[in-house]
């Protein structure tokens, strides 16, 4: 009975918890739906916080991605934002000709 008890708890403590937040095509869909400039920042920002120090080249792939989508919206928010961060990827791969020619 307590095994059983036991692995109910474990279940349920797993279902709780998520190895990422999201998908970058989730967050492009609610950045396309978005008007507020304020709100796309912040949700630009929320998702990569999440892989920014930990996974720099996952964030670099994302941020190509928001960059391409920004373009293609011809959103200027969110294009200086995923710019602004795929500088900041390189400067902590220490390659800072690509960081400066992204000025």
């Amino acid at each position: 009975m307590k095994k059983t008890i036991f692995f109910f708890c474990i279940l349920a403590i797993a279902q709780l918890s998520y190895a990422q937040k999201g998908s970058v095509h989730d967050l492009l869909n609610k950045l396309a739906s978005e008007k507020n400039d304020n709100t796309r920042i912040d949700l630009i920002n929320n998702f990569i916080s999440n892989t920014a120090e930990v996974d720099p080249i996952l964030d670099l792939k994302n941020s190509q991605l928001i960059l391409l989508d920004a373009q293609k919206r011809k959103d200027k928010v969110s294009e200086a934002i995923a710019l602004s961060n795929i500088a900041y990827d390189y400067r902590a791969f220490g390659n800072t000709e690509k960081v400066l020619l992204m000025i």
